[in-house]
Parts: C-alpha cells; structure tokens; sequence
C-alpha cells in the first residue's frame, strides 16, 4: 500500500500513473496524489481515505465508511471466492472496469475505456449547471443536486437500447457522491464546481481543501490486533457458511466423503401426475379402502401414534419451519400412495386419488365369531395406503393399556403403480416394488438438530392430541432427544440356536428369519407373537 510516506518515483510535482483499467475519477486522483496505491488497496484503508475527504464527524463519518467498505467489496466481482479475496486483500483499483460497477459508457462517457478525458463531455455538463458565487466571492458553474439528477437522467435517456436498469442505479454512486466530498456551500445551496471537475478528470488532482483533510487525517496502519480480529472474523464467517451449506443445500455436501454421511439419505422426486386410477378388481371402494387402512395388530415405528404425526422430517432447519414425516408429499417420495381421509367425499376429491363409481359389491359380512368383529378403519390424518392407526392397545408385557400405535397393514407392500405418461395405474394385493421402508424407520429414530422454537411447535402440536397425553415421558416436554434411546432397556433373554439378530430400535419388533415371528422382549422374559401373511 502506497501513502504519503511513501517515496514518490515520478519527478517532483509529476502525478503518478495511474491504470486506464481504473474508471473511478476520485480514486484516480487518490492514487495519482499518492494517498492509497494503485493496485489492492485494503478496505479499511480506502474507507479512512474516504472519510477524511468528506470532512464529515461522528455518525455520518461512520456512515461513509460503512458505505465505502460495502462497495468496494463488491467492486471487482459477485463470485464468492471473489469477495472473499476482496474482503482479505482489498478492492484491486487496476481491475475495476468491465466490473459490476461498470456502466460501460451508459454514464457521462468524459472518460472512455482508454481513459481519455473527453472536453467536449465537460462543457455539456456545464450546461445542466448555471454560474453561482463560491465562498471566496468568486462566481463560477455548479451544479446543484436537482441539476445533477437532471444531467444523470439525461444521460440514462441518451443510452437508450444499451443500457440496463440499474445503470441508472449506479450513476447514484458517481455523482451525487463527488457533490457531498468536494461540493462547496451547504444545503440546498451546495454545488458542485465544474472547474473542479475538469481538473479531477484532466489532472487527477483533488482541490486543496480536500487535500488538507487527507493531509490532517493520515491513514492509520492495521494492527496486528486487528489482523487476527480479522483473521477470527473469517474463520466464523467461513464456519457460517458452511452451516448454511450443510442446512438448505443437502445435495452439495452428499457426495463429500465421510460428510455426506451425516446428511439424510435423498429421496427420488414426488411423481408429477395430472391424473390416476385404481383398477377394478371387483371390489367396493369401501373394501378397498379398508384394506388400505384397516389394523392389523402391527405396531411397525416403535413410537406412539401422536408422536409420529409430530415428528419432523430429519434434517438441519435453520429458518422456515421443516415438513413433518407425516406429510403425504414427503412419504410419496418413498413410494407410498397418496390416500384421501376418507371415501365419504365428493366424487372429484375422490377422483383425485383414484377412486371412481363401480358397480362391484361385496357380500355381507358374516356375524362375529366369537365375539370378534372386522374393527372400523379410518384415515384421519390423511396418511398414504398402507398406513394404520392401532387404538384399544394393550401392553402384551404388563397387560395395561398402552397409547395409540402406529404401524403398516399387508397394503403397504402389496399395493402398486404403473406410471406413465403423467398417468398413475393403481392395484391391490400384488408386490408394489417398494421394500420395506428403513429410510422412513431410521427417519423415526434420527434426533432432530433443529433451533428451540421448532420443539416447541413440536410439543404444541402433541398437546393438540388427546392420546398425547397418554404417552410415556410426554407431559409438556415434547419428544425425547431420539425416539426409543432413553427408553429402559429390557434383558433380551435367550435366542434360539443359529438366530441371526437385526439391529433394530430399542423396543421394536425384531422378525426371527428362521421362524418367522417378532419377538419383543419384556420384563426379561422373550414375547412371540405369531402372524400369518396373506396369501393369494
């Protein structure tokens, strides 16, 4: 960085060179008089810079420097790696043409791309401007703020079919801003000298007086204090961005090796339909629908019903409020089949999920055997096919009665879609081509990383259900920090010969692949129960 102090290698009284590549009229003069160098001259350095010449005091001077920090990061470029660079080293003044801040001749054109000052230029804007007295008694042209916004729109006006919206944005920045550094008188009387103006643009030479308020406020070097305060400052910025990354953009962090494992598995992309159908297979709807819905005595996701409708999708969220598991868009990505809540609905809410008018009946049910009866189903929470509330639960190892389940029928499987052309061709009681969903089992298990305010919304909306209420360690407190990982841990007992065990959540039903039955172990003594599947 070059200052006063700095020897000067031209002649005595010789400005110094200054690059074509650095459009700005002020910083040309700066560089040329030897206050800052030519080429990456520090943020806080051009801010000083800019504060002295202005001549302003307290919070207004804070305010230039605030303003003069903020272009100047962005003045060789938008790219990230770029402002970064900026942000560390400086604005490179040789580099500032063809930048964002560019107006590409949409501007006053005095000076061009060779840096070649135009006087034909000067004396039009001289005439925007009328002869007014300086402080010295003198009389002179100047142009007030209104003329100045005058002279800008005319010259938006004449770059007509080349020129951009925020070109006339820009010239904000040009302008006005010489009117408030080397403007003469104060308020609506403020002018600024169009002799001044040649002389910036011809000479690169700033008036005297602004001279003396640089020569007066001498730039103050960085300390090593504040290059370490910088240095921390990046760390945390970089830190900042990372976490944002990670967050909102999943995708980019996913092929990282290693770090790619903390973020949830990607799902395939909700299927776009425009319409669908359910075969007929000689069926009433309201069979069908049963099927789809109807318990079955399986409790799949080891955590309770109104905990499952309140568990949020896994993920970080730092803004915005994350879907919930539950949502029917988001098991769709699974390969679920939306469901509406149910068949007693107008006929084109139900034609939106498929269903239609068929003349197909089901023979009465017979009268209970044994006192048993086929139980109701329903789907109030709009969950997809194959998804089944179970209610009246007991504890098969305390014999109490325990909170509403949640847990996947012979449908969740055995359902299918043929999708084609925006059509979906839906049908029961074959192999659906989904396997049994562990993404969605391990979505249950995954502790949440998410701010304060989202477990709260959590803890709401379990409070908004009766059953919640009933469940073990919900109260007020929301879920616990992972589902079944504070659960008590029960003595799994002995296993049969050659038993291959899966690791599965604490408290879930574990299938034994020789014999086919889950066991749940309770109290130390191993539980069985025995299902049978459907068969064609």
């Amino acid at each position: 960085m070059q200052d006063r102090t700095t020897p000067n290698s031209n002649p005595p009284g010789q400005p110094i060179a200054v690059s074509p590549d650095n459009p700005c009229p002020f910083l040309r003069a700066v560089v040329s008089e030897g206050y800052v160098g030519g080429h990456n001259v520090l943020l806080s350095t051009l801010a000083q810079t800019v504060q002295a010449a202005s001549g302003k005091t307290g919070l207004a001077k804070a305010n230039v420097g605030i303003k003069t920090k903020l272009v100047a990061v962005i003045a060789n470029g938008l790219n990230p790696f770029r402002l970064i660079r900026s942000w560390w080293s400086g604005a490179t003044l040789d580099e500032l043409r063809d930048g964002p801040l560019d107006k590409h001749g949409v501007g006053s054109r005095i000076l061009d791309a060779e840096a070649h000052v135009h006087q034909d230029e000067i004396a039009r804007l001289a005439t925007f401007g009328k002869e007014r007295r300086d402080p010295m008694g003198g009389m002179e042209i100047g142009l007030n703020a209104g003329e100045i916004v005058t002279y800008m729109n005319a010259n938006f006006e004449r770059a007509k079919g080349h020129r951009r919206a925020i070109d006339r944005k820009l010239m904000e920045g040009e302008w006005p801003v010489l009117l408030d550094i080397m403007g003469k008188g104060t308020g609506e009387e403020r002018y600024l000298s169009v002799a001044e103006v040649r002389t910036l643009f011809t000479e690169r030479r700033l008036p005297q007086r602004i001279n003396a308020r640089l020569s007066a406020h001498p730039v103050r070097k960085s300390s090593f204090f504040g290059k370490l305060a910088k240095g921390v400052a990046a760390l945390i910025a970089l830190l900042a961005a990372f976490i944002v990354v990670f967050a909102e953009f999943p995708e980019l962090i996913r092929p990282v090796p290693l770090l790619g494992q903390l973020e949830p598995p990607a799902l395939p992309e909700r299927q776009k339909l425009r319409a669908a159908y359910w075969l007929d297979q000689n069926w009433s709807t309201e069979d069908r629908f049963w099927f789809h819905h109807a318990s079955q005595g399986t409790a799949t996701f080891p955590v309770p019903y109104s905990w499952f409708m309140a568990l949020e999708q896994p993920g970080l969220h730092l803004w915005g409020r994350p879907g919930l598991l539950s949502d029917s868009a988001y098991l769709e990505r699974m390969g679920f089949l939306p469901s509406p809540k149910t068949i007693r609905a107008d006929e084109a809410t139900l034609r939106r999920y498929g269903f239609a008018k068929t003349s197909a009946k089901t023979d009465p049910a017979p009268d209970p055997v044994a006192g048993l009866k086929p139980r109701p189903s329903d789907n109030i929470d709009g969950l997809p096919v194959g998804f089944a509330r179970m209610t009246d639960v007991t504890n098969p190892g305390t014999g109490t009665p325990d909170s509403d389940k949640i847990g996947l029928t012979c449908a969740a499987c055995h359902t299918g879609s043929i999708y084609y052309k925006g059509v979906s061709v839906r049908f029961d009681a074959q192999v659906g081509g989904r396997d049994f969903p562990f993404d969605l089992l391990h979505a249950v298990h995954a502790r949440p990383v998410r701010p304060l305010c989202h477990a709260r919304a959590r803890a709401r909306r379990l409070e908004g259900r009766p059953q919640a209420a009933e469940s073990d360690a919900v109260g007020h407190q929301g879920l616990p920090a992972a589902a079944g990982e504070d659960a008590p841990q029960h003595d799994q007992g002995e296993r049969p010969e050659g038993h291959r065990r899966r690791l599965w959540p604490a408290g879930c039903a574990e299938p034994d692949r020789q014999s086919g039955l889950l066991h749940r172990p309770r109290d130390g003594r191993p539980f069985r129960r025995g299902k049978q599947h459907l068969r064609q």
